[in-house]
C-alpha cells in the first residue's frame, strides 16, 4: 500500500508538471502574439508619423492620433487577456488539486480499512488466547473466595494500588476487553452465596417507587468501586429525609442501585485468579467487589441499599452477552410503567453503551461523565443542562436578531427520550439552550472544518467572508420559508417540497450547505413569488442574475472553508457583497400575512423580535459596514 501511495504521489507530480508547462507554452503564445500584433502596430505608426512629416494635413493627423488611441486600447486588452489566462490557469491548479486530494482520501481510506482488519485479526487472536487462558484459570480454581469468607483482608489484596480505582484509559479499554471475553463464554458458575443473593420471590411492584433506577456492569465495579461506595451511600434507597452538619434537613432523590444477575456470575468468574487490563490484578478487584456485594446484601432488607437481579427477573428467558444487562434495564423499567422511571446504565463498554441507547436507557461511563457525585448524580436524573452559543456573530454589533421558529425548530435531533442533544428554541441574542447527557455520541460525529485562512489567503479576508456567508444564511432561512408561507399558506412545505431535515446533524456548522435548500426554493418560485418583491421586471431580472452569481460564489466558498482548497479574492467579495445587495434588497420586504379572525373580529398579531430581519435601515447600515471593511481590506 505504500508503494501505491508513492506511485500516486509520483503520478500526481508528473500531472503537475505538465499542467505548468502546457500553462507555460499557452502563455508563450499569447506574449509572441500580442508581441506580433505590437511590431505591426508600431509599423504602421511610424509609417503614418513620417508622412505626416513630409506633409504635414489635417488627415493624416487625425490618422496618427487615431492609432495611437488604437495602441492604447490594445495595450489594455493585452493586460486583460493576461489577467484572464492566469485565472483560468489557477482554476485549472484547484481543479487539478482537489482532484488529487479526493485521490488521496480514497487511498487514504483504503490502508485504514487494511489496518482496521489487521487490527481486528490481531484482536481475535488474542482475545481467543486470552479465553482460553481464562477458560483454563477457572478450571483450576472453581472457588477460592466463598469457601473462605472469613480470610483477612490484609491477605486477599497483594497491593494498596489494586484497592485504588481505574482512571487510565488504556486499562480500562483492557479491563472491558477482559469481561467482554468473559461475557461470551457460556456462564454456569453458582454458589451458595449467590443463590441465596438471587433466590427468593421478586418484590415487583411492591418496591417504593424510586426517582431513579441505576443498572451497574462488570467493569465499573471493577474499575470504580470505590466511587460508586460513596455514590451508593449517598443516594442508596434509604431514608429520604436527610440533615447535613449544619442540622438542616433536606430531601435526597431515591435511586435504586441494580446488580445484573450475569454481573454476579461475571464477579465469581474473574475472582479465580490471572491478571488482565495490562499488569492489573482483576481477581483482587474482583475478589473486593464481591466482598462489598456480601456486605450490603447480607444486611436486612429493609437497611439494603443495593438490589441484585434475582433468576426470575427477566423479560426474555433465552439471552446471553450483553442483551442479559439490557434486559435487566427494560425489566425493573418495566416494573413502573406509570411513573416514567430514568433508568441509567453505568458500563465502560462502548458497545453495550451504544446497544442502551438504542433502548432509550440512559447511559453513563468514564469517557463520557466526570466520576463525581454532582455530575454522576445530575446524570442520573436527567436534570443537568449546558448552554452553548450556536453562532459566534450577531448580525449586526448591537442589534440582536431572533430566529426564524420554522427553521429553529429544524435544529432539534433527539438521539433517545432520555439521553439527548437537543438545539431548542433560540432567544434574542442567539444563545441556545441544550441538555447533554450521553458525549460520546458528539465524538462520533465528528467532521472536518477548516479553522484558519488557507496558505496564500489574507486571514482578515477569510474571516470577514466566513461572517458574511453566516449571515446571509440567517436572512435567507428566515425570509424565503416566511415568504413561501405567505403565498401558499399553512400547506407551503407540501406545495414546496421543502425539507426541514435536509440539513443533517454534522452539517449543521457549515453555512454554505445550509444555504443551499433557501437559494433553490428562491430559484425555483422566482416567478410565482419573489420577482414581484423587486418593483418591475427589469429589477426582477437584474436580481436573479445576481442569485445566480451569489449560489457561484458561494459553491466556491463551500470549497474554501470546508477543506481549505482553493481561495478568495478581495474583488469576488466585492461582487459577491453587491449580489448580497440587489438580492436582499427586495427579498427582505416583510410579507403581508392575513389576520387571524374570530367571530367576525379582526385581531392583529402583536409583533415578534424576528421582524427585526426587515429592518431595512440596519440592513443597509450592515452590508455598507462589510464594504467598507472590504475596500480596507489590501489587494
Amino acid at each position: 500500500m505504500r508503494a501505491e501511495h508513492q506511485a500516486l504521489q509520483h503520478q500526481h507530480g508528473q500531472d503537475q508538471q505538465a499542467l505548468a508547462q502546457e500553462q507555460r507554452q499557452e502563455q508563450e503564445n499569447l506574449m509572441q502574439q500580442q508581441h506580433l500584433q505590437f511590431q505591426d502596430q508600431q509599423a504602421t505608426f511610424f509609417r503614418l508619423q513620417n508622412e505626416y512629416r513630409q506633409e504635414p494635413t489635417p488627415l493624416r493627423e487625425h490618422e496618427l492620433l487615431m492609432l495611437q488611441q488604437a495602441g492604447q486600447h490594445t495595450q489594455e486588452m493585452f493586460v486583460q487577456q493576461q489577467q484572464h489566462l492566469l485565472e483560468r490557469h489557477q482554476q485549472d491548479q484547484l481543479r487539478l488539486q482537489e482532484r488529487q486530494w479526493h485521490q488521496e482520501q480514497l487511498l487514504l481510506q483504503q490502508l485504514q480499512q487494511q489496518q482496521q482488519h489487521e487490527q481486528q485479526t490481531q484482536q481475535h487472536q488474542q482475545q481467543e488466547q486470552q479465553r482460553l487462558q481464562i477458560q483454563q484459570q477457572q478450571q483450576q480454581s472453581q472457588a477460592t473466595f466463598f469457601q473462605h469468607p472469613q480470610q483477612p483482608q490484609q491477605q486477599r489484596y497483594d497491593a494498596a494500588d489494586e484497592a485504588m480505582d481505574v482512571d487510565d484509559d488504556d486499562q480500562l479499554e483492557s479491563i472491558s476487553s477482559t469481561i467482554i471475553s468473559l461475557r461470551r463464554q457460556p456462564m454456569s458458575i453458582e454458589t451458595e452465596a449467590m443463590k441465596a443473593w438471587t433466590s427468593g420471590p421478586a418484590p415487583g411492584s411492591t418496591d417504593a417507587s424510586p426517582d431513579a433506577i441505576v443498572v451497574f456492569d462488570t467493569n465499573v465495579l471493577i474499575s470504580h468501586l470505590n466511587f460508586l461506595q460513596k455514590l451508593i451511600e449517598k443516594h442508596g434507597a434509604g431514608p429520604l429525609i436527610r440533615r447535613n452538619n449544619n442540622g438542616a434537613v433536606s430531601l435526597e432523590p431515591r435511586i435504586f442501585f441494580i446488580i445484573p444477575w450475569a454481573v454476579v456470575q461475571e464477579l465469581d468468574g474473574l475472582k479465580g485468579g490471572g491478571r488482565g487490563g495490562g499488569e492489573m490484578d482483576l481477581s483482587i478487584k474482583a475478589r473486593r467487589a464481591i466482598q462489598y456485594l456480601e456486605e450490603e446484601l447480607g444486611k436486612p432488607s429493609d437497611e439494603r441499599r443495593i438490589r441484585a437481579q434475582r433468576t426470575s427477573e427477566r423479560v426474555e428467558k433465552q439471552l446471553t452477552n450483553d442483551d442479559t444487562i439490557l434486559d435487566c434495564c427494560q425489566y425493573f423499567r418495566s416494573l413502573y410503567p406509570n411513573k416514567n422511571i430514568r433508568v441509567t446504565l453505568f458500563s465502560n463498554d462502548r458497545n453495550l453503551c451504544v446497544k442502551a441507547l438504542i433502548h432509550d436507557i440512559n447511559t453513563v461511563s468514564h469517557s463520557n461523565t466526570a466520576f463525581e457525585i454532582g455530575t454522576v448524580t445530575a446524570a442520573i436524573l436527567g436534570n443537568s443542562q449546558a448552554q452553548i452559543d450556536e453562532d459566534d456573530m450577531m448580525l449586526d454589533h448591537d442589534d440582536g436578531l431572533g430566529a426564524n421558529p420554522e427553521i429553529s425548530a429544524t435544529k432539534t435531533r433527539s438521539f433517545s427520550s432520555d439521553s439527548k442533544v437537543s438545539i431548542a428554541s433560540r432567544n434574542s441574542k442567539g444563545n441556545y439552550r441544550t441538555e447533554v447527557n450521553d458525549r460520546e455520541i458528539q465524538r462520533i460525529k465528528s467532521t472536518y472544518k477548516v479553522m484558519k485562512a488557507p496558505d496564500g489567503m489574507d486571514p482578515q479576508l477569510f474571516d470577514l467572508t466566513r461572517h458574511v456567508v453566516k449571515n446571509l444564511r440567517r436572512y435567507l432561512e428566515f425570509a424565503v420559508p416566511d415568504h413561501l408561507k405567505a403565498a401558499f399558506g399553512d400547506d407551503w412545505r407540501t406545495v414546496t417540497d421543502y425539507n426541514a431535515n435536509r440539513v443533517k446533524e454534522e452539517d449543521i456548522e457549515y453555512d454554505c450547505r445550509r444555504l443551499a435548500q433557501p437559494i433553490q426554493l428562491l430559484q425555483r418560485y422566482w416567478r410565482t413569488v419573489f420577482v414581484d418583491l423587486y418593483g418591475s421586471v427589469r429589477m426582477g431580472n437584474q436580481a436573479r442574475t445576481r442569485l445566480d452569481s451569489l449560489q457561484n460564489f458561494v459553491k466556491s466558498w463551500d470549497r474554501v472553508d470546508t477543506f481549505g482548497l482553493g481561495k478568495v479574492y478581495k474583488k469576488d467579495l466585492t461582487v459577491f457583497l453587491e449580489d448580497i445587495d440587489a438580492v436582499l434588497d427586495g427579498l427582505m420586504t416583510k410579507p403581508e400575512k392575513k389576520p387571524a379572525a374570530v367571530a367576525g373580529v379582526t385581531v392583529s398579531k402583536p409583533e415578534q423580535p424576528s421582524n427585526l430581519y426587515y429592518d431595512t435601515p440596519n440592513r443597509v447600515r450592515l452590508i455598507e459596514d462589510w464594504k467598507k471593511c472590504c475596500r480596507a481590506l489590501q489587494d
